[in-house]
Order: C-alpha cells, then sequence, then structure tokens
C-alpha cells in the first residue's frame, strides 16, 4: 500500500511540473529584474548581504535541478544527468578547495558569488 502511496504522489509532482514548469520559468525571468533592485536595496541601503534575490535564485536552481534529475523524460535525460552531477562534483570541488585555501571566512562569500555565477546564465 505504501508503495502505491508514493507512486501516487509522484505522479501528482510530475503532472503539476509538466504543467506549470514553463509558466513557472517564465515568470521567473520576468521578475529577475525586480529581484536585481530589491537586492540592490537590500545592499546598498540596509546593509543585507543575504538577499531575497539570493534566496528565491537559490531555491529556482534547485527546483530546475530536481526536474532535470527526476522528473524530465526527453530523450536528453541521459546528458541532463550527466550535467547535474557534473555541477554538483564541481560545487563539491570548489567548496573543498576554497575551505583548504582561503578558509572558513571565506567559504560563504565564494560560494555564494559561484551560485550567482550560475544561477545568472
Amino acid at each position: 500500500m505504501i508503495c502505491y502511496g508514493q507512486n501516487l504522489m509522484k505522479k501528482k509532482i510530475n503532472n503539476l511540473f509538466e504543467k506549470y514548469i514553463e509558466k513557472v520559468i517564465i515568470i521567473f525571468l520576468f521578475l529577475n529584474p525586480i529581484l536585481d533592485v530589491v537586492a540592490s536595496v537590500s545592499i546598498n541601503y540596509f546593509n543585507i548581504n543575504l538577499t531575497l534575490s539570493s534566496i528565491v535564485r537559490v531555491i529556482f536552481l534547485l527546483l530546475c535541478l530536481f526536474y532535470l534529475l527526476f522528473l524530465n523524460k526527453t530523450e536528453n535525460n541521459k546528458k541532463n544527468k550527466i550535467f547535474v552531477i557534473l555541477f554538483i562534483l564541481y560545487l563539491i570541488l570548489f567548496s573543498i578547495v576554497v575551505l583548504k585555501n582561503k578558509g572558513i571566512n571565506a567559504f560563504s562569500y565564494e560560494f555564494k558569488n559561484t551560485l550567482n555565477t550560475f544561477i545568472s546564465l
């Protein structure tokens, strides 16, 4: 019975993604300039380094990675999985190098900038 419930939940999630993923991407693209303004105001006027735009972009990146790994059923599925695995491997290796060479103090700054680089693509 648990397997049936898990399969049913997975089908519901797949259907939601298939139905709304295109709309979510379009909305995200249109929200980017607004997120940039919010980030600029947060950094320049309130001295807040962790901005709403950073959080939204990381969540969007994780959502896209989840979709590519588990829900995408196109002919490029194998290539997408290889890309995601290489991306995660890069982040892990980058983290190790930064921690070894620059220490824990610079890690959050470097990791945030690295994620911003990939999210801005």
